[in-house]
């Protein structure tokens, strides 16, 4: 993913995925300012954790999707 960026940010933002199997995926992106990279594990289709890693912190998120 490449694409411009507003509200301070002075350059563009570039996303990476690579799947590595239908449950694993690996991101990188870099914001202008700063490089996050991580992986995003999928053990169902409508279920997600995701752990990143930006400079000295890592971040870590739990995500669900339900479809109507």
């Amino acid at each position: 993913t490449v694409g411009p960026v507003t509200g301070g940010l002075n350059g563009p933002f570039v996303g990476v995925t690579i799947p590595f199997s239908h449950t694993l995926i690996g991101l990188a992106e870099h914001d202008s300012r700063q490089l996050t990279a991580g992986f995003e594990y999928k053990p169902t289709h409508d279920t997600s954790i995701r752990w990143l890693f930006r400079d000295d912190r890592v971040l870590w998120s739990v995500g669900f999707t339900m479809h109507f």
